[in-house]
């Protein structure tokens, strides 16, 4: 089943722990469980899935009934509370809940899913009442070895204050400090970051300079989600950064019939990573079902994963990738829509200023922002007909005439 693996170091497995991607059990996924007929696991996996010590998670949507979402930028999302069925099918031990939707109902939302949490013993970190609770770790012991959990969050108007229920943030210099507090209650440190740009495959500059400098503060293996697709991994200092799983378990209302996403199993010494296999699967939502890659789907699945852990080894290839995706995103996406936000006749003031806010404020818009501006002021660096190459490979746009179309009417509504 394993479609890629390595050692890491040769010592002894003391304890495994599987890693998966996003959850949000919606749309049928929400039926099935509605009706009782969620078994969706195809037994292989399932099998697999219990050939561990520790299984994690991020869940994507709050568990709840509540009606009341807040007003921000993007979509809401929420599940019934009977998506719970299929986190304790897969035997789900822990869920991350430090991302950009587990707030989008509210302080109810949050406290409805944490309470089903607690009523069916699923453990869970990342979210709380205040930022100290969100921001506190995990603890857990297996086959005695400390483990302490970290989940950070990029800002998406769901961040804990001190006084106010959220998300712990992605505040490197916090959790560079949380990092060395923490050496003396553990023996090893799993931080979950939730970052990254949507369906961009590879980490960004920063993200990636942000997982190498955690690892020189504590962290034993570092797990990002957010971007819904797989994205690359490589090996620093003998510890594992994964930069992108994928989707998991996941349905909103979308053209998308399937998607493929990957589980990674990390093995541990007392101390340290030891080595990890990565195995890829197809969630077919429609059914819905989760199953095996056919053969040509497997060798595809590698090949492109091979190529974009090549391209994050590269820092200067990394760099020219990046410029060629910030400036596409800028032009097509985010200046039309900087310009809507303002203009617009038919949004509320809040609507306006929440959206252009959430824009300056999330890091991973920020970035690309900043990094479009900059283009047009300064002008783009020369990069080769060879990496505009890699570039088109790599990316699947969306920028159609019928997309620019739909852009331009959007500017004047």
């Amino acid at each position: 089943m394993t479609v890629h693996s390595e050692v890491i170091n040769d010592q002894k497995e003391d304890l495994t722990i599987l890693f998966a991607g996003d959850i949000c059990p919606m749309g049928n996924i929400e039926r099935s469980c509605t009706e009782n007929n969620y078994n969706m696991i195809d037994p292989e996996f399932r099998d697999y899935f219990g050939e561990k010590d520790i299984f994690i998670a991020n869940l994507e949507a709050p568990l709840t009934k509540s009606e009341n979402k807040i007003i921000k930028s993007g979509p809401s999302l929420k599940a019934d509370p009977c998506g719970i069925k299929v986190i304790n099918d897969c035997g789900i031990d822990i869920v991350n809940l430090a991302n950009n939707h587990i707030m989008d109902y509210g302080k109810t939302g949050l406290i409805d899913s944490i309470n089903l949490l607690n009523n069916n013993n699923i453990s869970h970190h990342g979210a709380g009442d205040t930022i100290n609770k969100a921001s506190a770790p995990l603890r857990v012991k297996e086959n005695g070895i400390r483990i302490s959990f970290f989940a950070f969050c990029e800002d998406s108007f769901n961040i804990a204050t001190v006084d106010q229920p959220g998300c712990a943030p992605i505040n490197e210099k916090e959790i560079i400090r949380l990092l060395q507090s923490e050496k003396s209650h553990a023996d090893l440190t799993i931080v979950s970051l939730h970052a990254g740009s949507e369906y961009y495959p590879l980490p960004s500059p920063r993200l990636k300079e942000l997982c190498k400098n955690l690892i020189h503060y504590g962290a034993s293996a570092i797990i990002c989600h957010h971007t819904h697709i797989v994205s690359s991994y490589e090996i620093y200092n003998t510890v594992p950064i994964f930069y992108g799983l994928g989707n998991f378990l996941f349905d909103t209302d979308s053209s998308k019939k399937s998607y493929i996403g990957a589980v990674v199993k990390i093995a541990f010494s007392q101390n340290k990573a030891v080595n990890f296999e990565m195995q890829s699967f197809k969630f077919d939502k429609t059914i819905p079902s989760l199953y095996e890659l056919d053969a040509k789907e497997k060798d595809d699945f590698s090949k492109r994963v091979n190529q974009l852990c090549e391209i994050t080894r590269n820092n200067d290839l990394l760099n020219m990738i990046w410029i060629l995706y910030t400036s596409e995103k800028y032009k097509y996406y985010y200046a039309p829509n900087l310009r809507r936000f303002r203009s617009s006749l038919f949004l509320s003031k809040e609507k306006k200023n929440k959206t252009l806010l959430h824009f300056l404020k999330n890091e991973s818009h920020a970035e690309i922002i900043m990094e479009g501006l900059m283009q047009q002021v300064y002008g783009r660096p020369e990069i080769s007909a060879e990496v505009r190459a890699i570039y088109k490979d790599l990316m699947i746009s969306d920028v159609t005439f019928l997309t620019k179309l739909k852009r331009i009417v959007k500017f004047f509504v």
